[in-house]
């Protein structure tokens, strides 16, 4: 294979080329016009690719002696006639002039190469032949150390993320406490703290001693809270990250000196690179470091964003905090036209979690188009159906209507990834799952999508205008008070404007999707019939493991459901209740969604029947503690 690219701004587009082809490669020909700018970057690009060749031990040979015009057809003709001595040729018009482009495909039948572009956004290549156009999925993706080595940098690692990796759960457990956390941050022993959770987790991290003095203030302080952000990020998706890293950035074009940054965590996916900035302290000016990223950023070009994430220790999680002020709300704009993000003063896990997803994935999920969405039809979608109810039947009705490939094993609530483990298997070269309302229980090492709007992802719009979003659907009546009703229940539907009847309808439907019987109807009442007042709360017992045939029959503020192995409360009282469940949510024993009246439930056999007892009165303690002041 002949690989030959016209070459202009320099970026990693023919890298990743070069990359996928590295084993058909034996020829490189570089050609560039006689503009400045592409003069300029023939010898990065040589340097580049000298580099890869001689770190991977490849054998093709680099040539760069060709230059065209691409305002001279005369110049682009030579350059056709070059391209015939080589009968497996590819020419590469990522970086050429439109009129280039389309003056050589318009040659295509005259010749019997191949033309090639790469594409940085999904991370594919198309090719155009004389049989027609394709499109392929990169396979051989380029890691973050290459890709700054491309540019001329040198990384030197400092962290070792496997030790990070080996104490994941006791990092998390410190910020989990961490009003224990932050009694103990500045202690020179921890003497007297025996009784403490995190007298012997700060032990196994190496901050204290087996007698309990102090070794390792630094990272009590401030390694700590980077360690905990490296592991909210690899949860969100990244592979490829590192923490600690300096690089060495090489201007020789400019001053021939040497400069160097220390980042605190980088992350590398799809061809972009994400700076991370941890500030777990109030002493620091926020421009300061701003007009740091926004010159870090150049050297990356437009391959990059910044993330500051800032904490002020002295805050606690779960106080409100005031408002931002004008000068605060200038920054953030400011950093925002150089795609910096400020990220101040969140701590909890799943929140960080929810503010970073939605900055590193700003159109996963919003994306509102009234066009046809030709990146969502070019790609090879397969969608994966989770737990049954009148939502999930629509979506299904939605995605046969606009032929869209999917699977569906008629699951119920609780529905997991593994579930579809041998669907999955069998994809295609290229395709991508797409996940609705499914569990993650298993790791899934290829690309995939998720769609949700419970837990951590409650802010979402429900999964059904998602879906909808997505197909360039416009939802009628009907689907609307569906989304409505698996969003915001009851409430919502009232506060759209529905009728009793239609209230009555969606709600009965809904039922008989998630497989609610007669008989469950009947218990369902006799459960109501037998409800009893604690603390003026309503608990009702459940006769059947269908909560949502009781709760059809109530209209309460607040109201709890239960049976000897779960439990579901529906309250207003949303900041107090997930603060209480907040132990079981991280470790993925609890569910909650909703809008205005949230609910929130424990999974079956979490608890005892004894302690589903006892944490009801911690439930009603919570919602009554307003009215007994």
């Amino acid at each position: 294979m002949t690989l030959i690219s016209i070459i202009g701004e320099f970026d990693t587009a023919l890298l990743n080329l070069v990359n996928e082809f590295k084993a058909e490669i034996k020829n490189i020909i570089l050609v560039f016009d006689t503009s400045t700018a592409s003069q300029k970057n023939i010898a990065q690009y040589a340097k580049m690719l000298q580099h890869f060749k001689e770190k991977y031990g490849l054998a093709y040979t680099l040539s760069t002696e060709h230059i065209i015009d691409e305002d001279d057809v005369a110049k682009i003709d030579a350059l056709l006639s070059i391209i015939k001595n080589y009968p497996d040729a590819y020419l590469n018009l990522s970086h050429a002039l439109g009129s280039t482009s389309a003056y050589i495909g318009s040659k295509i039948h005259a010749f019997h190469f191949k033309l090639i572009s790469f594409n940085p956004y999904d991370n594919e290549y198309n090719v155009i032949d004389q049989q027609g156009f394709k499109n392929y999925p990169i396979t051989h993706k380029v890691g973050m150390i290459d890709f700054l080595e491309s540019y001329g940098y040198e990384v030197r690692l400092k962290r070792d993320t496997q030790w990070i990796e080996k104490h994941k759960e006791d990092i998390f457990t410190v910020f989990s406490h961490y009003k224990q956390y932050r009694e103990m941050r500045t202690l020179p022993s921890l003497q007297g703290y025996e009784h403490y959770t995190l007298y012997p987790v700060l032990q196994r991290l190496n901050i204290f001693d087996d007698d309990g003095t102090l070794q390792n203030k630094g990272y009590l302080e401030g390694g700590l809270f980077e360690d905990y952000v490296y592991l909210i990020v690899k949860e969100l998706g990244f592979e490829d990250v590192l923490v600690g890293a300096e690089i060495i950035f090489d201007k020789v074009h400019e001053t021939h000196t040497l400069i160097n940054n220390e980042f605190d965590i980088l992350a590398f996916k799809n061809n972009r690179l994400y700076l991370f900035e941890c500030k777990f302290t109030k002493s620091f000016v926020l421009n300061d470091l701003i007009y740091k990223y926004m010159a870090l950023k150049e050297y990356m070009k437009n391959d990059s964003k910044g993330i500051i994430i800032t904490y002020n220790p002295k805050i606690n999680p779960t106080e409100k905090l005031p408002p931002e002020d004008f000068f605060a709300k200038m920054s953030r704009k400011k950093a925002l036209l150089f795609d910096v993000h400020i990220v101040k003063n969140i701590l909890e896990k799943n929140r960080l979690k929810e503010v970073l997803f939605k900055i590193i994935y700003p159109d996963c999920l919003h994306v509102k188009t009234t066009e046809p969405s030709l990146s969502l039809t070019k790609k090879q979608y397969v969608y994966f159906l989770g737990g049954h109810d009148l939502e999930m039947h629509e979506i299904k009705q939605l995605l046969e209507a606009h032929h869209a490939h999917y699977f569906d094993k008629n699951l119920r609530w609780g529905a997991k990834v593994s579930d579809y483990q041998e669907e999955l298997a069998r994809l295609k070269a290229g395709e991508i799952p797409v996940f609705i309302e499914l569990e993650h229980d298993m790791p899934y090492k290829g690309k995939f999508e998720n769609i949700d709007h419970h837990g951590a992802l409650s802010h979402f719009p429900s999964s059904l205008e998602q879906i909808a979003q997505r197909l360039n659907h416009t939802l009628t009546r009907f689907q609307t008070l569906v989304a409505l009703n698996d969003k915001a229940y009851k409430i919502g539907l009232k506060r759209f404007g529905a009728t009793a009847d239609e209230i009555q309808a969606i709600r009965y439907m809904d039922r008989q999707k998630q497989g609610v019987t007669q008989e469950d109807e009947a218990l369902a009442r006799q459960s109501v019939e037998a409800i009893c007042f604690k603390e003026e709360i309503p608990c009702i017992y459940s006769l059947t493991p269908h909560l949502s045939a009781v709760s059809d029959l109530v209209d309460f503020k607040h109201y709890i459901i239960y049976t000897d192995d779960k439990l579901c409360v529906y309250t207003y009282k949303s900041k107090a209740m997930k603060k209480l469940f907040l132990p079981y949510i991280e470790k993925n024993q609890a569910y909650y969604g909703g809008s205005e009246q949230m609910f929130f439930g424990l999974k079956n056999n979490i608890l005892t029947k004894a302690q589903i007892e006892s944490f009801m009165e911690k439930i009603i303690e919570k919602l009554t503690k307003k009215d007994k002041k």
